[in-house]
């Protein structure tokens, strides 16, 4: 996969070897109010394809989460999917369940609770959109869903930094409930918290 940096607005795209009529763009926005809102807007958005979604950044672990997740989504996709559409599946490939309702509330602030909690808090929200033609196509999608403008769009500085920063006690211990790990199995991954949910998504649906 290749990854690299757009500015205006500050997203970034991944590409795929093996699957190479396809990318995604995405890009970082901190402290989106009623995130909830911002979900099913995106996941609405040109509902006739199903491309376009938002991931909680708060549990994502990198740019390579993502693009690890989209692999998986476009090659379960290819055969069906469960009738899913590739957004949808591309957040049930980077949870760490099977259950896509599940997958949905706790990465992508839908159902009834995750609503309450995506609206009593500013939330970190990655906005991702598959096949996007242009910038100025993914610029729409943003702004569709209220994200353009905001004064909280990252930087590709803020990105890195976002990523690469230490996390708290809370931080750990609800990855660590989401994605069904342990402190072992992350000691196991090199005391790598990233490498131990890399492991976890990309083995899920074969045990």
């Amino acid at each position: 996969l290749l990854t690299k940096t757009m500015p205006d607005p500050p997203a970034a795209s991944i590409t795929f070897g093996l699957h190479p009529d396809h990318s995604i763009r995405f890009s970082l926005h901190l402290d989106v109010l009623d995130s909830a809102s911002v979900s099913a807007k995106a996941f609405s958005y040109g509902a006739d394809c199903g491309w376009f979604g938002v991931l909680n950044a708060r549990l994502i672990q990198s740019p390579v989460h993502l693009a690890v997740a989209g692999n998986a989504a476009l090659l379960r996709n290819s055969g069906g999917g469960g009738g899913r559409s590739l957004a949808a599946e591309t957040v049930l490939c980077a949870s760490g369940t099977t259950h896509a309702g599940n997958a949905m509330k706790e990465l992508a602030f839908k159902g009834a609770a995750a609503s309450s909690i995506a609206t009593a808090e500013p939330a970190a929200v990655i906005a991702f959109a598959y096949n996007t033609e242009s910038e100025d196509d993914y610029a729409s999608f943003l702004s569709a869903v209220g994200l353009v403008d905001s004064s909280g769009e990252a930087s590709d500085e803020q990105v890195k930094k976002y990523f690469g920063r230490e996390r708290s006690a809370s931080e750990l211990a609800e990855v660590l409930k989401i994605y069904r790990l342990t402190n072992e199995e992350v000691r196991m991954a090199g005391s790598s918290l990233e490498k131990a949910v890399l492991t976890r998504i990309g083995s899920k649906f074969s045990v």
